[in-house]
């Protein structure tokens, strides 16, 4: 069984939210790598630390077919833009 799916052309809606994702964890990188120097003391307590991320995910399957119909081959990563 074969199915044809039809996907509307990007926005830039869609691609805002994926720089604003990129941006908070540049961020969360940069904020939780303090510039400390070791301290040869050692702790009292010392308790892990956890942080939990929701991501959400978008695969994009795609189907290129030539003019007539038969598929294109040979394409790479680099001929399609998002």
């Amino acid at each position: 069984m074969s199915r044809k799916h039809s996907f509307s052309k990007p926005t830039a809606a869609m691609f805002g939210w994926a720089f604003g994702l990129r941006a908070a964890l540049v961020l969360l990188v940069a904020v939780s790598l303090p510039a400390q120097e070791p301290s040869s003391e050692t702790p009292q307590s010392s308790v892990p630390f956890f942080e939990t991320v929701d991501v959400l995910v978008v695969n994009v399957d795609a189907v290129v077919q030539r003019a007539d119909g038969r598929p294109a081959i040979g394409l790479q990563r680099s001929d399609f833009e998002i």
